[in-house]
C-alpha cells in the first residue's frame, strides 16, 4: 500500500565519510561489461524496491536529465509512494523531477563518469554502481566498470554519496 504521513526531510551526512561515487567506484570489485548490462541490472534493482514490504531509501545519480525515459520516471513517481525517502541526482534535473522525488541541490553540476542507483532499508541493501571506462586505447568504447553489491556498508556509502546532493523539500 502507498505510504502515508511525514516523510524524512534531512538526512545527517555528518555521520560518517562522504566520498565522491568515482573514489567508490575506484575501490569496488568490479566487472566490465557494456551500458546495457549494466542499465538492465539497474532495472532489476529498481524494481525489486517497488515489490519491498519494508520502506526505506531509493537514490541514484544519473549522468544527466536525457537518461531518464518515461519508464524511468513512472517507476519513480510508484516508488516515491512506497519509499521513505527517493531521490535522483544529476545534470539538468530540477530539484523536484517527479511527484514525491528529491532532486539535486546542485543541477547545474558537469556530468560525471560514474552513475550508480542505491537501495537500502532495515531488511536489505543493493546497489549498481559502473563507471565509463576511456583512455589511452579505449575511447568511446561504451564499455563500463560495474559493480552490483550487497554490501551493506558499500550499499550505504554510495547512498549517502548520492543523498548529499539531493535538494531539501
Amino acid at each position: 500500500a502507498p505510504l502515508v504521513g511525514p516523510r524524512p526531510r534531512l538526512v545527517d551526512t555528518t555521520r560518517g565519510r562522504v566520498d565522491p561515487l568515482r573514489a567508490i567506484s575506484d575501490r569496488v570489485p568490479t566487472a566490465v561489461g557494456s551500458l546495457a548490462d549494466v542499465l538492465s541490472m539497474c532495472d532489476a534493482v529498481e524494481n525489486a524496491a517497488l515489490e519491498e514490504t519494508t520502506p526505506g531509501c531509493v537514490v541514484a545519480a544519473l549522468q544527466g536529465a536525457r537518461h531518464i525515459s518515461a519508464e524511468i520516471a513512472a517507476r519513480y513517481r510508484d516508488l516515491a509512494r512506497r519509499q521513505l525517502l527517493v531521490g535522483l541526482t544529476g545534470p539538468g534535473l530540477g530539484r523536484a523531477p517527479q511527484p514525491g522525488v528529491l532532486g539535486p541541490l546542485t543541477p547545474d553540476t558537469a556530468p560525471d563518469d560514474t552513475f550508480a542507483v542505491a537501495v537500502i532499508a532495515a531488511g536489505h541493501a543493493v546497489a549498481v554502481i559502473a563507471t565509463a571506462i576511456d583512455g589511452p586505447g579505449r575511447p568511446g568504447t561504451g564499455d563500463y566498470r560495474w559493480c552490483i553489491t550487497t554490501d551493506r556498508t558499500v550499499v550505504a556509502e554510495i547512498a549517502r554519496s548520492i543523498i548529499v546532493d539531493l535538494a531539501p523539500r
